[in-house]
């Protein structure tokens, strides 16, 4: 049913039973056909409200309340949508995560390296003096 087939339904039973009447039983039709509202098995990753928060916006929460709302309004294409965000978002934070990883191992590099560097010239300078400090005690000029 399109939108057109809808709202001749409605003005049609706006004249039949009255406008009130009329919306209250257009609001208990489903707002898209019957074979694209999800089913049981399309909502079984979402279990609770506690797992759609964590996976939805609050947009989404606000939209949904309860499950029984999801399962109500949600279609195929909604679920399938919300697949695919999940889907960009696990490929975003993965980039974000081996950015995170190289930076790090780039600051430890440069960290270990100067450290390294200080300690080879304190050591080669602690040498040196022991150096000097034994031919001066030895007597050798």
């Amino acid at each position: 049913m399109d939108e057109q087939a809808r709202y001749e339904l409605s003005e049609k039973l706006g004249e039949v039973l009255g406008r009130e009447p009329a919306a209250t039983l257009m609001a208990c039709l489903p707002p898209d056909r019957w074979d694209r509202l999800a089913t049981k098995a399309d909502l079984d990753p979402f279990a609770t409200k506690a797992d759609l928060e964590r996976f939805a916006t609050k947009a989404d929460l606000e939209r949904f309340a309860t499950k029984a709302d999801l399962e109500r309004f949600a279609t195929k294409a909604d679920l399938n949508e919300v697949h695919h965000r999940f889907e960009v978002l696990d490929h975003r934070l993965e980039a974000m995560e081996h950015r995170i990883t190289s930076a790090f191992r780039a600051e430890l590099n440069a960290a270990v390296t100067a450290q390294s560097r200080t300690m080879l010239v304190g050591l080669l300078g602690t040498v040196v003096a022991m150096g000097s400090f034994l031919l001066v005690a030895t007597g050798i000029s």
